[in-house]
């Protein structure tokens, strides 16, 4: 006979118990019951782990305004001053031959600490200027024009030679000139950290003659430029959402919009295609559907396989319909460029005295600064490790020898069970006698101590023992 036990209470008002010994024949919907249960329990397992999955892909949701990272942000100046100018002279007695300009490129970390000042060239991975000006003339027309010219009257007949030979050759030539570049280096400058002889510096300065404008282009490389960042491609970027992010960021963002989508074949979609197909087929005629069978059959997509649409053969520059899954993992790295340098064009206008101030940029050097401490923080955090795992050392070897004690007196106590409580309680006795003398210890300490409270463990020990003795151990 089945003994009757009380229900288990319940905590929440979805769960319930129902007994073991009802039968489902007997009472009233009792099977529909537990099936009621059987799919409540399912949809709770479904709906944690839909919070644990949200919980993991967005991290970022449970951060709170208070607790965002401290962002650096490094501002780059690029200004120019001027010196023996024409237009500084009101008397035009300065000699134009002294006429120079300087060029500065400066930066700046914002709102750093007075006793933590960064320099600009802990920043820096390499800084190259480029100067440049508009080509005069193609090599071609140079060399017509200057044959029989005599030097005082280069430049003056230069241009009405121009002119004719211009209109004699009647634009036959003008396809030369639009591949040739416009603008040619007339001079360039390179710096490039070196670890074996640090320089630290807040600015580059490029002092030049001249009383004309020039323009110039200046590329940065950052330091901290790694494989953790890329750019997408544009196709890539218009489907992901963002410019730049690493590699696993792209993977994982595919492949969310491939299963939203529902463009991977598994069992369930290619019986449904299968379904599709055969509706398909039976409008069409017999000779048709022979037809279609030779044709579509080969272009079937397997289980495992993506179906591309519009958006992903475009961004995986494809025509095809469906590719395996692992095909479009690889596509991506041939999809992702390295983060490109700073590029800034900037025009030296020699009409002021000073342009401080007219080419600001701020680029955020988190990473730089994050990297740069990391050395010192993973130092730390391996001493920390190495402590505790001493400490968890030392715990676990003190639970060894407790556990090797335990099974020397079990192991005594099954082959010599007199003896080995004989001599239990003889140790017993000495030790709350050595406790009771004063030679050792004052009265306080033994009137305080563990050993009158062990009926605990003597209750544990009689009852390892009635184990043993009910296993026929003893």
């Amino acid at each position: 006979m089945l003994e009757q036990t009380n229900p288990v209470p319940v905590t929440y008002p979805t769960d319930a118990y129902i007994p073991t010994y009802l039968p489902d024949d007997k009472v009233f919907n009792l099977p529909d019951l537990k099936k009621l249960i059987e799919m409540d329990s399912r949809l709770d397992l479904y709906l944690t782990r839909r919070k644990l999955d949200t919980s993991i892909n967005l991290p970022t949701n449970n951060t709170t305004k208070d607790h965002t990272p401290d962002k650096k942000t490094l501002r780059i100046f690029v200004y120019n001053t001027t010196q023996n100018q024409p237009h500084t002279d009101a008397d035009g007695s300065a000699d134009p031959s002294k006429a120079t300009w300087t060029l500065r490129v400066e930066g700046k970390l914002l709102h750093e600490a007075p006793d933590k000042s960064h320099p600009f060239s802990e920043f820096l991975e390499g800084v190259a200027i480029d100067f440049k000006k508009l080509k005069p003339l193609s090599k071609k027309r140079k060399r017509d024009s200057s044959l029989s010219l005599p030097l005082n009257l280069q430049q003056a007949e230069d241009d009405y030679a121009n002119t004719s030979v211009a209109d004699e050759d009647d634009g036959l030539d003008d396809d030369d000139d639009d591949d040739e570049p416009k603008e040619e280096i007339v001079d360039a400058l390179e710096w490039n950290y070196d670890e074996n002889n640090v320089v630290e510096f807040d600015g580059i300065d490029v002092k030049r003659q001249g009383k004309e404008e020039l323009k110039c282009s200046i590329t940065i490389q950052l330091k901290g430029v790694d494989g953790s960042k890329v750019q997408y491609s544009p196709d890539l970027a218009t489907l992901i959402g963002m410019q730049t992010g690493s590699v696993n960021d792209a993977v994982y963002s595919i492949y969310k919009y491939i299963l939203m989508n529902n463009l991977l074949v598994t069992e369930q979609t290619k019986s449904q295609d299968n379904a599709n197909d055969i509706e398909n087929n039976n409008e069409n005629s017999i000779s048709d559907d022979d037809d279609d069978d030779e044709d579509e059959s080969p272009d079937r997509p397997e289980l495992g396989e993506v179906k591309l649409d519009s958006l992903l053969q475009r961004v995986l520059d494809t025509k095809a319909m469906h590719v395996p899954l692992m095909s479009v993992v690889k596509s991506i790295n041939r999809l992702v460029l390295p983060l490109p340098p700073i590029k800034l064009d900037y025009t030296i206008d020699v009409s002021k005295d000073t342009t401080y101030g007219a080419t600001t940029l701020d680029v955020d050097v988190s990473h730089i600064l994050q990297s740069q401490s990391q050395p010192q923080d993973a130092e730390e955090a391996s001493h920390a490790d190495d402590t505790a795992k001493l400490r968890e050392i030392t715990k676990l070897a003190l639970q060894l020898n407790s556990s090797a004690q335990k099974y020397q007196f079990f192991n005594e106590l099954s082959l010599h069970p007199r003896e080995t409580l004989t001599h239990y309680l003889w140790s017993s006795k000495q030790n709350e006698l050595v406790l009771q003398g004063d030679q050792y210890f004052n009265e306080d300490a033994a009137r305080t101590s563990d050993i009158y409270n062990n009926n605990d463990d003597d209750r544990a020990l009689m009852g390892n023992i009635s184990v043993l003795y009910s296993q026929g151990r003893l």
